[in-house]
């Protein structure tokens, strides 16, 4: 599921991408350069993937218990989905046949220079994106990880998409600017016609590589060798069960009998039961990455489970936590004290139950002389 930084990526990438269509689009207008009108159309294309693409990561984010009792977490991956159907289609059909079209029927060039300094611009941006989308794609991987691999390995639909398509923007760019030069100084459009065609292609193909990584996200294939990594959504106190934790599972499998570890404190925990919401409580076997869940550790107090906290195995743990989780703070403070002090054990016991039921309820027992 995609992450907060994952979503300002796609937002980055659209803003940038928007900006350079526009401006390949004068350009191939006033140059009648092929490779430039399938950047333009390629920048649109991923414009508007971009913006589907944080359509869907809003979507994701929606709850509705009654309707979706495990969560709208896989939608995203249809809409990424829909993205690598666009890029195969309008921007990769639509580019080889305007190559095709220009191989067949040359026309003369102008003003390549233009084409050539914006062209040098559009690789320096779309790399800075790259750059960006592959930083993200990498936190809290190991480090000696192929890009292709992270991108095997990772449940982050909209991030996939991104690194794929200003991987093969950045590409089809350098395929541009070379099919450019060579015409500049032969004189000669057929380098331009070809360099639209190698653009047309590369896009397909990225389009079925991309469709091919949601397809198995979509279907709930977990990653057998990525490490354990849970996010604690939820927590309530149940008087038969004891507390019990909802889960979103970021990597790996949660399963009976398996021995867990609370980040924030390094409590361990041997899971008891594993279920879902369909709406009633029903128990499962395992949950895989993707899914959500509720978990039965035996844990009696709320207070060891705080909102945001990390979950992993504690016979193979992690090295860093998933990021943005911070202990809560109080906020509204105030003092009670019962006004016959012999009230003041009905009072405390009032109070432990109060926290018992909400864990972001804090408090701590003083004695006052002047109060009695």
């Amino acid at each position: 599921m995609a992450s907060s930084e994952s979503s300002k990526t796609v937002f980055l990438a659209m803003s940038v991408n928007f900006s350079i269509g526009v401006a390949k689009s004068i350009i191939a207008t006033i140059t009648m350069s092929s490779a430039m009108f399938s950047e333009a159309v390629h920048s649109f294309v991923d414009t508007g993937n971009q913006f589907l693409l944080w359509f869907g990561i809003k979507q994701a984010k929606k709850s509705n218990p009654k309707i979706y009792p495990l969560g709208r977490g896989r939608e995203e991956y249809f809409w990424t989905l829909v993205v690598a159907v666009l890029i195969f289609t309008i921007g990769g059909l639509v580019s080889l046949e305007h190559g095709i079209e220009s191989l067949s029927h040359p026309k003369k060039l102008e003003n390549l220079s233009i084409s050539l300094t914006l062209l040098i611009v559009s690789i320096i941006l779309e790399s800075y994106v790259l750059k960006k989308a592959i930083s993200e794609l990498k936190r809290g991987k190991a480090k000696n990880k192929g890009i292709l691999k992270l991108l095997k390995e990772s449940t982050d639909g909209p991030l996939i998409a991104i690194v794929v398509e200003d991987f093969a923007a950045t590409l089809g760019l350098i395929f541009a600017l070379v099919g450019t030069v060579l015409s500049f100084i032969t004189q000669n459009s057929v380098y331009d016609s070809i360099s639209a065609i190698l653009i047309g292609i590369l896009l397909m193909v990225s389009g079925i590589f991309l469709g091919y990584e949601m397809k198995h996200l979509i279907t709930g294939e977990s990653i057998s060798n990525e490490k354990l990594k849970c996010l604690l959504v939820d927590s309530w106190y149940d008087s038969y069960l004891g507390v019990v934790i909802l889960v979103r599972l970021i990597n790996g499998k949660l399963k009976k009998g398996m021995k867990i570890k609370l980040m924030s404190n390094n409590q361990e925990h041997l899971i008891e039961k594993v279920g879902v919401f369909t709406p009633k409580p029903t128990d499962i076997d395992e949950l895989n990455s993707g899914e959500i869940g509720f978990i039965i550790t035996g844990i009696k107090s709320l207070s060891e489970t705080k909102v945001g906290d990390t979950i992993c195995d504690a016979n193979d743990p992690i090295n860093d936590p998933l990021p943005g989780f911070k202990p809560s703070k109080p906020v509204v403070f105030c003092g009670l004290f019962p006004v016959d002090s012999s009230e003041y054990q009905k009072l405390k016991d009032g109070l432990a139950k109060l926290k018992l039921n909400d864990a972001s309820f804090s408090y701590e027992p003083e004695s006052s002389s002047a109060l009695g």
